[in-house]
């Protein structure tokens, strides 16, 4: 009886346990894209890397053929690998429209989502400004 009564209690903990439901990971990273259809991809690279550098992020890799400007934080004390967060910008042609796509992450750390948005708009204000809009 004692071993019927331990079974029962067991499975009720595991279908207890499923009945949470899978947990949700924690968001790492927040993105924004804006559409710039009045203007050519070199406008809008040479606004873009300007923007960065009047950011508290300094740029640490461009490559321009696939339209990629990675950056990180400055000066918060961490080995250049590990600084974070992060801001990856992404200049791509969709469907005849020149998009800019801006990322901020925080490898393997939840996100302060006031932080990334303010990251992303001060990034933008200084696009927005840099082409004159």
């Amino acid at each position: 009886m004692r071993m019927k009564a331990l079974g029962l209690g067991i499975l009720l903990a595991f279908i207890a346990g499923c009945a949470l439901g899978p947990r949700s990971r924690p968001e790492t990273n927040y993105e924004q894209t804006r559409v710039y259809a009045d203007f050519s991809f070199d406008e809008i690279w040479e606004a873009a890397v300007k923007a960065i550098d009047e950011t508290e992020f300094a740029v640490r890799t461009v490559m321009r053929d696939s339209g990629l400007i990675d950056a990180r934080k400055r000066g918060n004390g961490a080995k250049e690998d590990e600084t974070i967060p992060l801001m990856n910008i992404f200049i791509v042609n969709e469907d005849g429209q020149l998009k800019v796509k801006c990322l901020v992450a925080f490898p393997g750390i939840e996100i302060d989502l006031d932080e990334c948005r303010q990251y992303t708009l001060r990034f933008f204000e200084r696009l927005n400004n840099g082409l004159g809009l």
